[in-house]
């Protein structure tokens, strides 16, 4: 799964005053697994239902690039080499 699409999942039906927070922390949550759950918490609290189906449903595919050898990661976890 690429990050952006999973950005763009969770803050699609988060209400325009939180989106910039709320992207902000999904960017921050890609690079560490235990900040997820903190994602996931904050929508909770926030009974963002949607964005938060987005999270449980994705959550699992972000780090399946990790098991590529490192020279790798870049290539596949963005859209950057298709363009």
């Amino acid at each position: 799964m690429f990050h952006v699409h999973f950005i763009r999942a969770v803050i699609k039906n988060i209400p325009n005053k939180h989106k910039e927070e709320m992207a902000e922390k999904a960017k921050y949550a890609l690079g560490n697994e235990q900040a997820v759950q903190i994602l996931f918490d904050e929508l909770d609290k926030r009974r963002l239902s949607k964005a938060l189906d987005a999270v449980e449903r994705f959550r699992y595919d972000l780090w399946n690039y990790k098991a590529f050898p490192k020279n790798r990661l870049r290539g596949i976890r963005t859209t950057k080499g298709m363009e």
